[in-house]
């Protein structure tokens, strides 16, 4: 029910105009939808999302050379070095996105 503010006269919800005193109605703006994210709660999923990316990255190129291992009797150092560079930056993010978390506002 919407409130007349000139007469207090009560009017069906959506009603523009008064039924008694027919003076224009002040509608009210109401939240209507999924609340938006500030630019720091999004950087923070980013965030998230881009760790567990590499993490995910690093762990299958790490597995992957480690298989391979028994077939071919050696494994590239560069692929150990790309795979260990993506798990510390992915353990890394990871850190730093836990204490992001930690900091912003709810």
């Amino acid at each position: 029910m919407v409130r007349c503010d000139n007469c207090g006269y009560q009017n069906p919800d959506g009603a523009l105009v008064c039924r008694r005193c027919k003076k224009r109605l002040r509608v009210r703006a109401e939240a209507v939808g999924p609340r938006r994210g500030t630019e720091a709660e999004l950087t923070v999923v980013v965030a998230g999302g881009v760790s567990r990316l590499a993490l995910v990255i690093g762990g299958i190129l790490l597995l992957g050379g480690l298989l391979a291992l028994p077939l071919y009797r050696r494994v590239e150092p560069g692929l150990l070095a790309i795979a260990g560079g993506a798990l510390a930056l992915g353990l890394l993010g990871w850190r730093q996105t836990v204490g992001l978390r930690r900091d912003t506002p709810r």
